[in-house]
């Protein structure tokens, strides 16, 4: 049975690494060793199987923009945007 994964990426103030479920969308990818696990909402652990980063050009702009020290979380649902990490990672402002 295969796990729906929502594509979006959802920007968000209170997440401090950059989330997502799906592993096909980084670039460069290292598993993650260490027991640290991301606490979620109502402080449910989940494990983090690799530590990744990956980079986009943005249509409009045609600016790269990078996402490091992006989780891959297997089992969450959704991409999370960390908002203060993407902005200090691309030198913008949000």
């Amino acid at each position: 049975m295969s796990t729906l994964h929502d594509l979006l990426w959802y920007p968000n103030n209170s997440v401090s690494p950059h989330l997502t479920p799906d592993a096909s969308n980084h670039n460069h990818q290292t598993p993650y060793t260490s027991s640290n696990m991301v606490n979620i909402g109502n402080n449910s652990g989940f494990s983090i199987k690799n530590i990744a980063s990956t980079s986009y050009i943005t249509p409009h702009f045609s600016k790269k923009i990078s996402l490091n020290k992006l989780l891959h979380v297997c089992s969450i649902s959704k991409s999370w945007l960390s908002v203060s990490k993407f902005a200090k990672d691309n030198l913008v402002f949000l």
